[in-house]
């Protein structure tokens, strides 16, 4: 017997209607499968602007129709999940709780899906910043100079509540800021800080922008620096030293940059024994770019001293403190 006769043998036997039966099930079972819509789940991440979690945020699901989902609350890394969720287009609701503005969210969820979005939220706040100097430029720091500008805030409390306020900044100016501590600030009043903005990377000509703000809001300053070529000033000797009476001391500082700078002699300090016991017999406040300038020291001796005399003589430059020690002893 040929197949062909096999096969009309057995239609015979079964009945065509029953083989049409079970095909028109097997096409409806692969037709649910694939082609009913499934439930799915929706998992929103709550957060703060700055990225940090938000627990026990309210979350509501309202579909296209209005129906609302049964509210769901972020866990303590601040995800809020809904299970068995019917697909379609959803609008999120979230009230993140005291402190924070409240948000929304749409959402997608495809049949059999899994949706995951995250919400970031803005802290409340009534204090406004402001900075009381907006420079617009920025000396490099190089090698083991760091040149730092120093910044002083106000921070202004127009609500009715005592807020405690964090700086942070954003954009180019994200790793460029050294934030001063978290500030108190009570209603109606101002608090004064002080932040600066150092940096190495980059080069000479580059911009750095971004905001100096309230950590957890947009309330901020915006800053726009441009790059600038530090100067680069040196002294020599390193260290003083001889015997007392000392003759007036060269102290030479150089200029090795490309712009001149000038230094007040009374912003110069002396530590240790000879504190108050000295005298400048010259000094040029001003060093041009290529140039050195030589100023003259007299260490006078304090009454009754003996033995070993030590200090420290710190002058301030644009990008830090140069340090000429002091070592020197009494005759007898």
């Amino acid at each position: 017997m040929s197949a062909f006769d096999s096969i009309q043998e057995a239609i015979e036997q079964i009945g065509l209607t029953k083989i049409i039966v079970v095909i028109l099930v097997l096409a409806l079972a692969l037709g649910y499968f694939f082609f009913y819509p499934k439930n799915g789940s929706i998992t929103l991440t709550v957060k703060a602007l700055d990225g940090d979690a938000l627990p026990g945020a309210e979350v509501t699901l309202t579909d296209a129709n209005g129906n609302t989902l049964p509210t769901a609350y972020s866990d303590d890394a601040g995800v809020a999940a809904f299970k068995d969720v019917p697909p379609g287009d959803y609008s999120a609701a979230i009230d993140p709780g005291v402190g924070y503005g409240a948000a929304t969210k749409s959402v997608s969820l495809a049949s059999g899906g899994e949706a995951a979005e995250t919400v970031s939220v803005e802290r409340s706040t009534s204090v406004s910043v402001l900075p009381q100097e907006n420079p617009s430029s920025l000396f490099l720091s190089y090698e083991k100079m760091s040149c730092e500008k120093k910044i002083l805030f106000e921070l202004r409390n127009a609500g009715a509540n005592e807020e405690q306020v964090q700086l942070v900044a954003d954009g180019g100016l994200k790793d460029a800021f050294v934030a001063p501590a978290p500030a108190v600030v009570p209603p109606g009043s101002s608090t004064f800080v002080e932040g600066s903005f150092t940096t190495s990377k980059g080069k000479v000509g580059d911009e750095l922008k971004g905001k100096v703000r309230v950590k957890g809001t947009r309330s901020g300053a915006d800053f726009d620096f441009v790059l600038e070529e530090a100067p680069k000033i040196t002294v020599s000797p390193q260290k003083i030293t001889g015997s007392v009476p000392l003759d007036p001391k060269d102290i030479t500082v150089s200029n090795d940059g490309s712009k001149p700078v000038d230094i007040a002699q009374n912003s110069i300090t002396i530590d240790g024994h000879y504190a108050n016991s000295y005298s400048w017999t010259y000094f040029e406040p001003h060093i041009p770019a290529g140039e050195s300038v030589t100023w003259w020291i007299a260490l006078v001796a304090p009454e009754n001293a003996a033995g070993k005399l030590v200090g420290t003589i710190r002058i301030p430059v644009p990008c830090g403190t140069l340090r000429v020690g002091i070592d020197t002893d009494v005759t007898e």
